[in-house]
């Protein structure tokens, strides 16, 4: 099984009230979510990802204002980095 690891980053360091601690990560492989994990307290996650999976896998940070990252998956350990605006636009 390997291991998809990886850092969430916010855009915006200034607004410190929303924060991705606790959120979802999904991975999809086409329309099926086939791996979940979550946002450690060091804005980091860690998920194991099925054995008989291939292609491009589209990474998903489970709140709003948060980019996609889609990887070219073949079997081997992977890192990203999640990007997402913490600026609470329901407020704004």
């Amino acid at each position: 099984m390997a291991i998809l690891t990886g850092d969430i980053l916010a855009l915006n360091r200034i607004e410190t009230t929303f924060h991705a601690v606790g959120s979802d990560v999904m991975v999809r492989l086409g329309r099926k979510v086939i791996a979940t994990g979550k946002v450690t307290d060091n804005d980091d996650f860690s998920i194991e990802l099925p054995d008989d999976v291939a292609g491009e896998l589209e990474i998903q940070l489970g709140m709003h204002n948060a980019a996609p990252t889609l990887v070219d998956y073949h079997g081997q350990d992977l890192h990203v980095t999640l990007l997402y605006s913490n600026v609470n636009n329901y407020f704004a």
